[in-house]
């Protein structure tokens, strides 16, 4: 009888097609994440690289036509990698990233942003619906404006602000 091997990939149900081996984590770390990273199977990121090597395998349906070999096997030396048949992408990690953000225009935004709160001042808002008395005498050298019905907020703040 013969054994049959699932493939690492998440998601995928093939049962025909050969497998592939997992690159030797002591010779190529940084192939063998790529094809950890492009399986999506997250329970793999809790086994150690040493027993994914020897026993967990990738079906040939996840390679392009130009990795493969007349002979159902691989390239040899080639840097073939995953690419067919994944899952979604996975979130890519910390180490993947390319972030080139220049530290100076940082500090900046930051120097920009606290200067902004010490200016801020309190904004008073003035409701349509607020009257204002008139029992009591205005100290104000300003002209007085009577209030008219059909003045739009836009207006009334304008008013007010001149």
């Amino acid at each position: 009888m013969v054994r049959f091997r699932k493939c690492a990939v998440k998601g995928c149900k093939d049962t025909q097609s050969t497998r592939h081996r997992f690159p030797n984590p002591k010779k190529e770390m940084g192939r063998f994440q790529k094809w950890v990273e492009a399986c999506g199977n997250t329970a793999l990121t809790t086994v150690a690289p040493d027993l994914i090597y020897r026993s967990y395998r990738l079906c040939h349906v996840h390679f392009r036509t130009e990795d493969k070999s007349t002979n159902m096997y691989l390239q040899k030396g080639s840097k073939v990698v995953p690419m067919l048949h994944l899952p979604f992408p996975a979130p890519p990690t910390i180490d993947s990233l390319e972030v080139d953000i220049p530290t100076s225009t940082i500090t900046h935004e930051i120097i920009e942003d606290a200067l902004l709160e010490e200016q801020d001042v309190p904004l008073h808002v003035y409701s349509r619906q607020t009257k204002i008395a008139h029992d009591q005498p205005s100290t104000s050298t300003a002209e007085v404006i009577e209030e008219h019905a059909s003045t739009s907020f836009s207006e009334d703040r304008d008013m007010i602000c001149t």
